[in-house]
């Protein structure tokens, strides 16, 4: 088989299964999104409690109580420093979770190649999933660019 008949023949292949192949094209661009955005969010978060002063996202931010005593506020502080850890914490665990999860929906897909085809039907099948989801992955590094410009810039 030439090139040109495989590349027909992967094509082909390809549009048998076109309803799984886009099913888990999204769920694993969505999955691997969300894996990139914990994992910016938890490092931007970590650098942001390290500081000698620590920055708080404003949903932690405590609000200023009249005739509240010091050591009131005080331990409302160390409370929303905790709930920062615990907001890192999830972070790195769903990280975990969506990585594992777009990683499932790569080896599946390769799987379900390799038992609808075999040699070089297989290779460029493959090959087309892994630029499909490369470009994916791009089109996320781009988007989270320019969020990244945005939580920089606060």
């Amino acid at each position: 088989m030439n090139d040109i008949q495989a590349d027909i023949e992967a094509s082909r292949q390809k549009e048998l299964i076109a309803t799984l192949w886009n099913r888990s094209l999204n769920e694993r661009k969505q999955s691997f999104w969300n894996m990139m955005r914990c994992k910016y969010i938890s490092m931007i978060y970590q650098e942001w409690r390290s500081k000698e002063i620590p920055i708080l996202p404003e949903k932690f931010l405590i609000r200023e109580i009249e005739g509240e005593c010091q050591q009131e506020t005080e331990i409302r502080a160390n409370l929303a420093l905790s709930r920062l850890d615990a907001e890192i914490s999830l972070l790195r665990t769903r990280m975990q979770r969506y990585e594992e999860k777009f990683n499932s929906i790569d080896t599946a897909m390769i799987t379900e190649i390799s038992e609808r085809t075999s040699g070089q039907i297989e290779e460029k099948l493959q090959g087309l999933w892994k630029q499909a989801t490369k470009r994916e992955e791009e089109k996320s590094a781009t988007i989270w660019l320019k969020q990244d410009e945005w939580f920089q810039n606060l």
